[in-house]
């Protein structure tokens, strides 16, 4: 891959080739505080100062989603695909694909995530776009996991864009971290540094299988410590995630097409109310004027025969 993603100083990404030719920029609502592309390199993700992690396109930096993953700031963001997790067979071959054996596909849509318009629009279903048009978006044989830490220690794995399948705090009682500084195995407790405020989280990296969650901190004292949060549950369960995650995908973008079929048709409606009221004013001042000519003419009719 020949790209190179930058973020500037005043927080305004901008996607270059290796030559230094920009192909976009983008400046988000809340500034850039991570950074990481998804392994086949087609998304940027970006985690931003208000909590919110963002996922634009890397042909043209549209936010395609977005998510409110924390409440504070994200720290640092690490994206991995799992190994090859179809569903299983005991789940039946139809189940993965349920929904499109019901349902017809979506209306193809614009960079913009609006349904597609024709140039010179004749009725709604031409605005809209056309349903021979219409396909499934193509499925992933495998999961796409997002890890996102926020700068409180929190941690929070996206599947497939948005979809949050686990949340933790990396340093709590019970939470299963290691702390792995200086050979040390122990528990990782938030006893690692004096407060959150004095801990500096430099980088998150999530492995294929999702064993585990492993982050570098550096303390208050500036010392630099590794932490590892185990996440037991998730390995055996990635052929049921990655089915259920693009389930939810699926209905998630019948939902967004629905609200903006329905936008347009509120749009559509108030445009023939407009309509409507004008030609009702219209037949209304037409009235009165014929009304006001046939006595004019009422009026000369008696002149002339007196």
């Amino acid at each position: 891959m020949d790209l190179l993603a930058l973020v500037t100083t005043d927080s305004q990404l901008h996607l270059h080739r290796l030559n230094w030719q920009r192909l976009w920029s983008m400046t988000p609502e809340s500034p850039i505080k991570a950074l990481c592309w998804r392994p086949d390199g087609k998304q940027l993700a970006i985690g931003q100062e208000n909590g919110t992690v963002a996922i634009l396109s890397a042909e043209d930096g549209v936010v395609q989603e977005q998510y409110p993953a924390f409440t504070c700031q994200v720290a640092a963001l690490a994206w991995t695909h799992t190994k090859d997790a179809r569903p299983p067979a005991y789940l039946g071959a139809p189940v993965d694909d349920r929904d499109r054996r019901l349902f017809e596909p979506l209306l193809p849509t614009t960079a913009s995530g609006a349904p597609q318009t024709t140039s010179a629009p004749i009725g709604f279903v031409e605005r809209l776009g056309r349903r021979e048009d219409a396909t499934w978006p193509v499925r992933l044989s495998v999961l796409s996991v997002l890890a996102c830490v926020s700068v409180e220690s929190e941690v929070a794995l996206l599947s497939n864009g948005t979809i949050p399948i686990l949340r933790a705090p990396f340093f709590s009682p019970g939470s299963g971290a290691l702390d792995l500084s200086n050979g040390h195995k122990g528990r990782a407790e938030r006893g690692i540094v004096a407060s959150l405020e004095d801990l500096h989280i430099s980088h998150v990296a999530l492995p294929a299988d999702l064993k585990e969650v492993s982050m570098v901190f550096r303390d208050g004292d500036g010392a630099v410590h590794a932490a590892l949060l185990e996440t037991p549950r998730l390995p055996g369960n990635l052929t049921l995630l990655r089915a259920l995650s693009s389930l939810v995908g699926d209905i998630r973008q019948g939902v967004t097409s629905c609200n903006v079929i329905a936008a347009q048709m509120a749009k559509d409606w108030e445009s023939v109310t407009s309509t409507r009221d004008q030609v009702a004013t219209d037949i209304v001042r037409l009235y009165t004027d014929f009304r006001l000519l046939v006595h004019i003419s009422s009026l000369h009719l008696h002149n002339l025969m007196i």
